[in-house]
């Protein structure tokens, strides 16, 4: 089953350090038709499904999906109700229509998928920009003969600004949404005109750039930012205007 998830609510998770309680939510919002009752044996069926060892953790995030009320729980009839996006995106003040298709049945590899699907986002506004840049001048220009491409850069120290999490926590959810399917990655390095042997002086004299500065071949070379392709396809949550 293929599910349209709000890319607002996606950025918001990966901030702040949600993405389990989300993961959760999207578990049971799929599994419901908005209202579920819960037993002991679901909560192990549950931990089960999201690849998770202990109920525990369901019970935790649980708790906190009610207290964020992206939840609701009425202890009379033991009911839980799962919120509706609109809803939870009000909560959040999100604003964009945007979604990423999610395979429901990858439940497991959620974290790679949300990670992914902010990535793939940027890509995608890279993208667009181009393509409205040459819709603009067909009129005024020759058709360019290049196609538009597939991979655009995406640095961690631009992911961690957006994020708000440290770089090497955006190195590591790249690479996850990489490692799962999510995005594809091309590592981008630069030619330096300088012997091997004075790495070091070139490192102290650019402090700015040490950390780029690799050894390939017997050469150095400037690593430069990754280049990405997303591999989601993204939709419009927005509802098309009925012709008359």
């Amino acid at each position: 089953m293929y599910a349209l998830i709000p890319i607002d609510l996606c950025y918001y998770a990966i901030s702040k350090k949600f993405d389990r309680p989300f993961q959760l939510y999207i578990y049971l919002k799929y599994k419901c038709s908005g209202k579920i009752k819960l037993s002991n044996a679901d909560f192990k069926n549950i931990a089960k499904d999201l690849g998770l060892k202990s109920e525990k953790t369901i019970t935790n995030n649980l708790k906190i999906l009610i207290q964020n009320n992206w939840v609701g729980y009425n202890k009379k009839s033991g009911y839980y109700f799962i919120r509706n996006y609109k809803r939870i995106k009000n909560s959040i003040q999100a604003k964009s229509n945007t979604c990423a298709e999610f395979n429901t049945n990858e439940i497991k590899n959620f974290k790679g998928f949300v990670a992914g699907a902010c990535i793939g986002y940027l890509v995608n506004q890279q993208k667009r920009k181009i393509w409205l840049t040459e819709s603009k001048n067909r009129d005024s220009k020759p058709i360019s003969q290049n196609p538009i491409p597939d991979y655009y850069p995406v640095a961690n120290h631009a992911l961690a600004q957006i994020w708000k999490v440290a770089i090497s926590t955006a190195f590591v959810l790249k690479k996850l949404a990489h490692k799962k399917g999510y995005i594809s990655v091309k590592k981008e390095f630069q030619l330096i005109n300088v012997s091997i042997n004075f790495k070091k002086q070139y490192q102290k004299s650019n402090p700015e750039i040490a950390h780029k500065v690799r050894v390939k071949n017997n050469k150095l070379f400037l690593q430069e930012a990754d280049k990405i392709m997303s591999k989601i396809r993204f939709k419009s949550s927005r509802k098309k205007p009925k012709h008359i």
